[in-house]
């Protein structure tokens, strides 16, 4: 006989953060009562990517690229995620940035936020952070253990059934072996990000020139939060360097 309490996996995948995002919870409560709390995180991600990407005409983002010298008030969430660009920037020389091309970023006020000289774009760096904002939403409808997984950028909290973390796969197809290739890591309450230009060649551009990053490596990393792992992963892409960076551990592979 099953134990009545043993859990069982429950998993939704929707369209969200530019890709096929799924949410997979494990719990011994029926699905009546889990299905609602990944409504919440899908609910929460569609929130923040409606104020903070560039992408909506009606964003914060979108605000700021309005006019030279434009201002927005962000809510102190965005502008922990923009200072925390800022000392990735800093980090990387340069390799990561919110502004290209000598456009200019800054904290005006408390709370308020203005962009010069070039358009701002969250894109090596909101999944992470939409990521974020999910795992807060399934934490604080009670949810346990969980897997947040949107195509690179994935956020763990507790356990899979039966397993210490939950099975994530990277570096497959890395070598040309294929799908079946690369290593299993067990993720548990952190977060990883791959970055890599397989998926969209070219889409990774040095901020700095304004011109596509020319790699075949790919960066993985894992850090506490999924902004960090998501703007590290970019950076240390976009300068081909290792970045120290507390909490963190990289796995750096290049088919070359």
């Amino acid at each position: 006989m099953i134990p009545a309490d043993l859990p069982t996996l429950h998993h939704l995948t929707r369209p969200a953060m530019g890709t096929l995002t799924g949410i997979t919870v494990a719990s011994a409560a029926p699905e009546a009562e889990i299905l609602p709390k990944i409504d919440a995180a899908f609910a929460e991600i569609g929130r923040w990517e409606s104020l903070l990407s560039e992408w909506r005409p009606d964003s914060l983002t979108a605000r700021l690229n309005g006019l030279p010298g434009g201002c927005a008030d962000l809510p102190p969430e965005a502008g922990a995620l923009f200072l925390l660009a800022g000392r990735i920037s800093l980090a990387s020389g340069g390799a990561f940035s919110l502004v290209w091309q000598g456009g200019r970023l800054w904290q005006h006020d408390a709370g308020v936020w203005c962009a010069d000289g070039g358009p701002v774009g969250l894109g090596g760096i909101l999944k992470g952070f939409l990521v974020d904002r999910a795992i807060l939403a399934l934490e604080a409808a009670g949810a346990h253990d969980f897997l947040i997984d949107a195509a690179g950028d994935i956020g763990a909290r507790g356990d899979a059934p039966g397993q210490s973390g939950w099975p994530v796969r990277v570096g497959a197809g890395l070598d040309g072996a294929g799908a079946g290739s690369g290593r299993t890591l067990r993720l548990r309450d952190r977060s990883i990000s791959t970055s890599d230009q397989r998926r969209q060649p070219g889409h990774i551009v040095d901020p700095r020139t304004g011109a596509p990053v020319d790699t075949a490596a790919s960066v993985t990393v894992l850090a506490p939060t999924g902004a960090e792992a998501d703007g590290l992963a970019t950076a240390m892409l976009a300068c081909g360097c290792r970045l120290r960076w507390p909490e963190t551990s990289v796995i750096w592979q290049d088919r070359r």
